[in-house]
């Protein structure tokens, strides 16, 4: 595993293609991942504060910056629109799919499709400190906007729910950051 500096307080142990230039983690099959739960906005602002200053753990494929980025792009885009939608038949399934994650969770291991992945994600380079910025400035829109647009699977959703789906994302990718033991 390789060492490198996320941000003068926290360093890093990763593994999977961002570092190592290797193959990528078959994140679906992680199974030592945390098990996290949050209940509100707040509670993945509280959670990546203390993962940016901590030393860390990576078992996926993307950095803490980039996992931050990535929210806060999803956030963002629940707001402004995402310029791709899902196959009809997927579409299909949408109502049915958003009850169960928004309940139990989202599955890891899902891989967008190519013209989706280069929206919603960023280089191994990002900054933690900029992104965990955007993060903040992401979940402040959520809170003074009141209407979101339709999602790509799942359709026309509450604000309510959106928020659900937000924190169910969110649970999913930093369950692939651990803080190290001491």
């Amino acid at each position: 595993m390789a060492n490198s500096t996320i941000s003068s307080s926290s360093s890093v142990e990763q593994q999977g293609e961002a570092v190592q230039g290797g193959e990528a983690v078959a994140t679906g099959r992680v199974a030592n991942r945390r098990k996290l739960r949050f209940h509100s906005l707040d509670d993945i602002l509280e959670e990546a504060e203390r993962l940016a200053a901590s030393e860390l753990v990576l078992l996926g494929n993307w950095t803490l910056a980039q996992i931050f980025e990535h929210l806060a792009i999803a956030m963002d885009a629940s707001i402004d629109g995402m310029p791709f939608s899902a196959p009809w038949h997927i579409r299909l399934m949408g109502p049915l799919l958003r009850r169960r994650i928004l309940k139990k969770g989202m599955p890891a291991g899902y891989r967008l499709p190519e013209d989706a992945q280069r929206l919603v994600t960023v280089g191994p380079t990002a900054d933690t400190q900029t992104a965990l910025h955007h993060l903040y400035d992401a979940v402040a829109r959520l809170r003074c906007e009141d209407t979101r647009t339709p999602h790509p699977i799942f359709g026309r959703m509450t604000l309510r729910q959106w928020d659900e789906l937000c924190l169910r994302h969110a649970e999913m990718h930093l369950s692939f950051v651990k803080p190290k033991e001491k």
